[in-house]
């Protein structure tokens, strides 16, 4: 196999890869990213679902917890956090 029949078969196979928030810091800190994001339950931003926005909210802000200790060289690499906007439907 050649490396394009490879790359073919893995996105035919549509795995899933798990991502923990740790181990995104990891592979920023090895890259050598000098701004870190931390990682972020994402909705999509017209959910009107205000339990599921909650929900993500205070996951996303546990998440960046983890970030922080896992984060080895914040002297010289910058983590933020992502804060993600939603719709407020009991406004309306």
């Amino acid at each position: 196999n050649d490396e394009k029949e490879e790359d073919y078969q893995k996105k035919k196979k549509k795995s899933r890869m798990l991502l923990r928030p740790e181990d995104s810091i990891h592979h920023q800190n090895n890259i050598g990213s000098d701004i870190i994001m931390a990682l972020d339950d994402v909705i999509s931003s017209v959910e009107v679902n205000t339990e599921r926005f909650e929900i993500a909210t205070y996951r996303t802000l546990r998440w960046y917890d983890r970030c922080i200790a896992a984060h080895q060289n914040p002297t010289t690499q910058n983590l933020f956090p992502i804060v993600q906007g939603g719709l407020d439907v009991s406004s309306s």
